[in-house]
């Protein structure tokens, strides 16, 4: 929820001098424009077709299907506009990502971290008879686990997977020893001391973009609810 609220907050600061303008306004069929008028920074369109509505812009593109009209879904209601955008449901109903910037999600070091360190607090909760070396040894091999992390998802799964302890000593598949040591592919080394990866979470946060890109869908379909409206005449008196 504070996330969200610091998203919604940086992105009416990005589009506080945006004006909507309406290239076409036909039922189902729309392209709606939202821009400063003196940069294009942050601009986007909004458009729809039946049973679509493609975001494009600053941000990127996303193409998004579940209903006909699409302004209907991801209208929010006075009082939905206080809370949290359900970002999990509006991403199942993306047909199309951008390319560019990460698309829907990116891998998060900071959820891979966390999770090294609680298999970590597991592992030595068992107190498997290791010397103060060996503890040693395994808690900063895992300290690299973590750090590998940096290094970009696939390493930092390929040294979460792959690390063993044996002979003594914790290795990881950087390390030069690591496909020495005797019978490696048949010997994976102590099974109490691998982190259970069969279950391991996705380690995965919504981009950036995306994020954005769904603030502008809430804020967008607002701003046109409002412009309508204010052109609706008056109701005539009995």
């Amino acid at each position: 929820m504070l996330d969200q609220q610091k998203d919604k907050a940086a992105f009416l600061k990005d589009v506080a001098a945006h004006r909507m303008t309406v290239i076409r306004d036909d039922g189902l069929y729309r392209h709606l424009r939202f821009k400063d008028p003196e940069t294009i920074v942050s601009h986007f369109d909004l458009i729809t077709w039946p049973g679509h509505l493609c975001y494009t812009g600053d941000m990127g593109t996303y193409v998004f299907s579940r209903v006909q009209d699409m302004f209907t879904f991801f209208r929010r209601t006075p009082h939905e506009r206080g809370g949290p955008i359900d970002l999990r449901y509006w991403a199942e109903k993306c047909l199309s990502q951008d390319k560019s910037g990460g698309g829907i999600t990116e891998f998060d070091s900071d959820l891979f971290a966390a999770e090294i360190r609680t298999q970590r607090r597991a592992i030595f909760r068992r107190r498997l008879g290791l010397s103060k070396d060996e503890r040693r040894d395994c808690w900063r091999a895992l300290d690299r686990i973590i750090a590998a992390a940096g290094d970009g998802e696939h390493r930092a799964f390929q040294a979460a997977f792959d690390w063993h302890f044996k002979y003594g000593k914790a290795l990881l598949p950087s390390d030069p020893e690591y496909f020495e040591l005797e019978h490696y592919h048949f010997h994976r080394g102590r099974r109490d001391l691998q982190l259970e990866t069969s279950d391991f979470p996705p380690c995965r946060s919504y981009t950036t973009r995306f994020r954005w890109c769904c603030q502008a869908l809430a804020w967008g379909i607002e701003q046109y609810d409002l412009a309508k409206a204010a052109v609706q005449p008056e109701p005539v008196a009995a």
